[in-house]
């Protein structure tokens, strides 16, 4: 009648899984170390572009380089570090490339001459314009001329000379006429008593 109890049946273990955790860790270990030379690099770049010589000029540093030189007016004579140029501006010249200044002095007839200070350093196509200022006129004083000799009569009377008389004053012409007159004169009443004594 009564029936024993029925055990339950005992569940299946599960199976156990394992993982593992690969790390690669070949190519992670220079990728830092070349970003990080990478931005050093770019920042070297950066100040020598800057502060040094332009990049695009350093690709052609070695390289002889023209410069053009041109002036205002045009036709003037040129001298690069003392040494004149063959040609009248505009004009050009091969140089090497460095970093010092160079001393560039041009001069034309009517023209102040100038100078100015260049450097290679600065871009690829050198060239350079400097612009004439016209001279002003110089005032020469003129040549004094001689003096006129003053007459004698226009001279002034020094205290003490004797003043040279070229003719004499109309009074002293007048006197010896008077006196003929009263000569006359006076032998006419001389001349009538003469003749009254005749009588």
């Amino acid at each position: 009648e009564r029936l024993p109890p029925v055990a339950p049946p005992a569940p299946e273990p599960r199976p156990r899984r394992e993982t593992a955790r690969v790390v690669l860790r070949s190519g992670a270990t220079w990728r830092p170390l070349a970003l990080a030379l990478l931005a050093v690099l770019l920042l070297v770049a950066g100040g020598v572009h800057l502060f040094v010589v332009p990049l695009e000029v350093l690709a052609v540093w070695r390289k002889p380089a023209t410069l053009a030189i041109a002036t205002e007016p045009a036709g003037a004579t040129a001298k690069l570090d003392g040494a004149a140029l063959a040609a009248p501006t505009p004009t050009e010249v091969t140089v090497r490339r460095d970093r010092y200044d160079h001393l560039l002095e041009v001069a034309a007839p009517g023209y102040r001459p100038a100078r100015r200070t260049i450097r290679y350093d600065g871009a690829v196509a050198l060239a350079t314009t400097v612009r004439l200022e016209k001279e002003a006129p110089s005032l020469e004083p003129l040549p004094a001329k001689a003096a006129a000799p003053v007459p004698a009569a226009e001279r002034a009377p020094v205290r003490g000379a004797v003043a040279p008389t070229e003719a004499a004053p109309p009074a002293a012409k007048a006197a010896p006429n008077k006196a003929g007159k009263a000569g006359a004169h006076a032998g006419k009443p001389a001349a009538r008593k003469r003749a009254a004594k005749k009588r």
